[in-house]
């Protein structure tokens, strides 16, 4: 998954000043309900999965899926700071955008994905 891991070192050094820390980071394919998960706390603490399902998105929305669950390390709530922080993201509304299209088309609610 060292493509992952590439694009969430730069996208921690670009975006987010360096400052946030995992564990790894991988493709999973037992995703269905969600794009991304971060674990904080606990043996699995910093691990970051993002759903295979979105291998083929786009590679700026797989960034912002990818800025999504890399924010939850400093803030695991939707708090006004998550969202702040991930508006960092340079084209965080445009991928928000992509994202309730394709739930929108699939009947699902976005705000479950985003």
């Amino acid at each position: 998954d060292s493509d992952l891991e590439a694009m969430a070192r730069r996208l921690n050094r670009d975006c987010f000043g360096g400052e946030i820390k995992w564990h790894s980071i991988r493709w999973v394919g037992n995703m269905q309900q969600r794009l991304g998960s971060c674990t904080n706390g606990g043996p699995t603490d910093g691990d970051i999965r993002i759903s295979e399902q979105i291998r083929g998105w786009p590679e700026w929305v797989v960034a912002y899926v990818v800025a999504h669950e890399l924010v939850h390390r400093k803030f695991p709530n939707h708090s006004p700071e998550f969202w702040a922080a991930l508006g960092r993201y340079p084209h965080a509304e445009r991928a928000k955008g992509f994202i309730q299209g394709v739930a929108f088309q699939l009947g699902e609610d976005a705000e479950e994905w985003l």
